[in-house]
């Protein structure tokens, strides 16, 4: 099941927009959904997880991405999170 999974996301063109990448970080929206997704490489730590939580993004684990519903908050939470995230790279990863 997930290699026919696989194939059909190969298959079926992207249906998210890339807003920002940043070292081992990607922010994109999710266009068949409507929602902002950010996708670290690795777990994030503690205080770059309660950031997204302040800033109004929940984990979401199917998508294995921080998400929050697209809007013009949405879009100015994530200018700040990715200035924040720019300047201090030892906060992106971690325990």
């Amino acid at each position: 099941v997930e290699a026919r999974n696989k194939a059909y996301m190969r298959a079926v063109p992207s249906r998210e927009r890339l807003l920002t990448q940043l070292e081992g970080v990607k922010i994109v929206e999710a266009l068949s959904t409507g929602w902002i997704r950010i996708y670290f490489e690795r777990e994030p730590n503690s205080v770059t997880r309660r950031t997204l939580t302040l800033a109004g993004f929940r984990w979401n684990p199917p998508a294995g991405a921080w998400q929050r519903h697209g809007n013009a908050a949405s879009r100015a939470a994530v200018r700040r999170l990715a200035a924040e995230l720019a300047v201090m790279p030892a906060r992106q990863t971690g325990p």
